[in-house]
């Protein structure tokens, strides 16, 4: 889609699994990345560093990680093995930076220990302390849940094999993929996520253990839950970011050119947010040197 309009990070190669990002070019730019093969040595984690487009002193950075499967109380110690090597890394981030931790974390409830490492309280190293925006964490099941059936991501499809790929099957029942951000996401200010936004694309919370292809149709054209079930056997997860108010000034510099003694003048300039949207609200005041006067505010746009 969109031919030319896409760049990719450099892909990494395994073990076990592969990793990639791709971001449009007109909205990112990509400022680094790198990875690590946490204790467990299952998987790398990799580190992507982007800054919106048109902004100097804002960026952003993604953790992509693929836990251990499975529902053992040894597979959960795994992803706590692994968790601990993460939140060490995200911990030790320059202070104020915002951070996402996404991918297949594989788990099946939302006090899993690697979720609780994740979200843990660490008053010495809070940079990398994350929240989920579903507000789903502590101690609830999340497998078979029909009381979060519209959050499951995994799996599209009933069947285990299909000629595309090997696949878990079972319907869709498990909420394994996420987004797990830093806390200076959620303050309202600045860079943000917007939490009505985020979902997972395809799920109507209609089909669970059933086919995303199955009636009722989710979404309703056929032809897009047919790729859904094609493609993986995971569904995409989304959501949109708020942006920074930026600033600009039109109708200055002020000059009033000859004016009687006495006399008063006036002149307008224009303020105004021009950041894309959805972006943070620009709020601003105003100060006149000596002898002018302005309007104060504080004013918002």
């Amino acid at each position: 889609i969109d031919p030319g309009q896409w760049a990719s990070a450099p892909y990494t190669m395994g073990p076990d699994s592969n990793n990639g990002l791709f971001y449009r070019t007109s909205k990112l730019e990509l400022l680094g990345s790198w990875f690590w093969l946490p204790p467990d040595n299952l998987r790398y984690v990799n580190v992507y560093r982007l800054r919106p487009i048109g902004y100097t002193n804002t960026e952003f950075r993604l953790y992509s990680l693929h836990l251990k499967a499975g529902n053992t109380s040894g597979d959960e110690a795994r992803r706590l093995t692994d968790a601990i090597s993460i939140r060490d890394s995200m911990n030790h981030v320059p202070p104020g930076t915002h951070a996402i931790l996404t991918g297949d974390f594989n788990v099946y409830k939302g006090n899993d220990a690697s979720l609780v490492r994740f979200s843990l309280d660490m008053p010495d190293s809070n940079s990398g302390r994350l929240y989920d925006p579903l507000n789903l964490l502590g101690p609830i099941s999340w497998q078979d849940n029909a009381g979060i059936a519209l959050y499951h991501t995994q799996c599209p499809s009933t069947t285990a094999y299909r000629p595309s790929g090997s696949y878990s099957g079972g319907g869709i029942d498990d909420r394994f993929d996420l987004f797990l951000p830093t806390y200076n996401w959620n303050d309202g200010e600045g860079l943000d996520l917007v939490p009505a936004t985020y979902a997972t694309v395809g799920n109507d919370g209609l089909h669970m253990n059933k086919s995303v292809t199955e009636a009722p149709i989710a979404p309703a054209d056929t032809a897009y839950a047919r790729a859904l079930w094609w493609a993986s056997d995971h569904m995409p997860v989304r959501t949109d970011i708020q942006l920074p108010a930026k600033i600009s000034v039109a109708g200055g510099p002020v000059a009033f050119g000859s004016v009687i003694v006495g006399a008063t003048a006036g002149s307008d300039v224009q303020v105004s947010n021009p950041a894309t949207a959805p972006a943070d609200e620009l709020s601003y005041t105003l100060v006149a040197p000596v002898g002018f006067t302005v309007p104060r505010g504080p004013f918002a746009s």
